[in-house]
């Protein structure tokens, strides 16, 4: 059986490095469940690579994978930055 995954922390860090490069100075990271692996490798990734550009971390939410969730999850951050 062959399989093909992605490397789930180098995507979280290009996810913070592209808008850093753009000049953004504060990022906002919404994930899926924080109990799956996928959701925090990706945070992981995210969060070291805003260490190492030393950008401010203004909010995370999470959508918990379902189109309700992340509304919410993207309004309460647009209510907070």
């Amino acid at each position: 059986m062959a399989s093909i995954t992605t490397d789930k922390l180098a995507g979280g860090r290009l996810a913070a490095r592209r808008p850093v490069e753009a000049g953004s100075r504060r990022l906002a990271l919404l994930s899926g469940w924080r109990r799956f692996s996928i959701s925090r490798d990706h945070q992981f990734g995210f969060v070291a690579e805003r260490h190492d550009s030393v950008v401010e971390l203004s909010e995370h939410q999470t959508g918990h994978f379902v189109p309700a969730g992340t509304r919410e999850a993207v309004a309460q951050m647009m209510d907070r930055l």
